[in-house]
């Protein structure tokens, strides 16, 4: 777990997680910690690929200016077939400039979506988890001879599900932009 978000929902959920405990279920932190996703490493990178993208143009604006210099007052076939050759390298450059400056867009997208993603998982487990507050604290007070006792189990154990719900979805969303980004490379 690497996104504050998912840092807090695992303080957020720790009552769940003692109750889990308790009857036994599943752990839900366990949950949040497979959603492991950061955004910050992908903007990261793709700053790098803004400037990369940044040098390629600048790249294709010196060579267009340097053709158009050569070219000035040269006539003859060495000099169309020069200026076919630095117009081509300029075209050539430019589309890369606009691949490598939408795959950064692309990447950008990515670590929003990640962001929304983590922030979204630990609004979701946090608040099942307050929704089971009662219940929790039924289980880890009263223990098996409390009356309510059973229902509350169930209630707690619910709620683990619903944070296991979440993450599962969560992890699925973060594998597959994952792969989006690994195409993007």
């Amino acid at each position: 777990m690497r996104h504050p978000a998912l840092d807090d929902a695992a303080r957020g959920v720790d009552k769940l997680r003692m109750a889990s405990d308790r009857i036994h279920s599943a752990n839900p932190v366990e949950a949040l910690q497979h959603v492991d996703c950061e955004p910050e490493a992908v903007r990261a990178r793709t700053r790098a690929v803004f400037e990369a993208a940044e040098l390629v143009g600048q790249a294709a604006d010196i060579v267009a200016r340097a053709v158009a210099a050569a070219r000035q007052g040269w006539r003859g076939e060495a000099a169309d077939a020069f200026g076919r050759a630095g117009e081509g390298a300029v075209s050539h450059l430019r589309a890369t400039h606009d691949r490598t400056d939408a795959t950064g867009r692309a990447g950008q997208a990515i670590a929003d979506r990640l962001d929304a993603l983590a922030r979204d998982a630990g609004a979701a487990s946090t608040s099942s988890a307050r929704g089971a507050d009662p219940a929790c604290d039924v289980v880890l007070g009263g223990g098996p001879s409390h009356p309510h006792f059973v229902e509350a189990a169930e209630r707690v154990n619910l709620a683990v599900n619903d944070v296991i719900t979440v993450c599962e979805r969560a992890v699925t969303e973060v594998g597959q932009l994952g792969a989006v980004l690994d195409g993007l490379a």
